[in-house]
């Protein structure tokens, strides 16, 4: 939901995305062979960011692995974005580098569910794992066929359709609170919020378990 909403946000602001960097590459071709180089700077910036957020990223990963402070930077990214947003003087390509970072972020920290790889930044992918998938358990569970390994559990089809259902409905709460509200950038943070106290309960939990 975070991923699409931001995605929205940066779309609505200036026609780029701040997590689909295929679509970004793409627009930055045609940009350049018009010649349009002010749009070509910001999506250089974006792209930018987004590698930058990626490094960012990996190195906490390497240093340690729960994925909570991971989550509080892009929290801290997106109120940061929130004021520059509301700042007049502030170009809104600003806003978009930071959210870009936010997204990279996102899709380093967050890419396993229940043994599922899963990509929540970009859902392309997503959309062909659960149809595959959805095919692979249909074929073993209602017509017989036999395993191909060690079979296929429900999480492989249902997790990446989930993912794409949630994508979607980020991307109409951005577009639908976008124009009403000048403080958008509240209901991701708020959903990271979630993500974060979840994330603790699930490792207290886990080292209660241990102990």
């Amino acid at each position: 939901m975070v991923a699409g909403y931001i995605d929205v946000i940066g779309y609505l602001d200036l026609s780029i995305y701040t997590g689909a960097m295929t679509g970004n590459t793409a627009q930055l071709g045609i940009e350049l062979a018009r010649g349009n180089w002010h749009i070509v700077t910001t999506i250089g910036l974006v792209l930018v960011a987004f590698f930058c957020g990626g490094i960012v990223s990996s190195i906490i990963r390497r240093m340690m692995q729960p994925p909570v402070l991971e989550l509080l930077l892009m929290a801290l990214l997106l109120l940061v974005a929130q004021v520059l947003r509301l700042a007049q003087n502030v170009s809104l390509r600003w806003e978009l580098v930071l959210l870009a970072m936010a997204a990279a972020m996102q899709g380093e920290t967050i890419s396993r569910f229940s043994g599922v790889a899963l990509q929540t930044i970009v859902i392309t992918n997503n959309l062909l794992k659960c149809a595959k998938a959805f095919v692979d358990y249909c074929a073993e569970h209602l017509c017989g066929a036999p395993r191909q390994g060690k079979g296929v559990h429900w999480a492989e089809s249902a997790l990446p359709g989930m993912a794409w259902v949630s994508y979607a409905i980020g991307a109409v709460s951005a577009a639908l609170i976008v124009a009403r509200s000048d403080y958008p950038l509240i209901v991701p943070m708020i959903l990271l919020g979630l993500v974060i106290g979840f994330t603790l309960a699930f490792e207290r939990g886990q080292a209660g378990k241990s102990e």
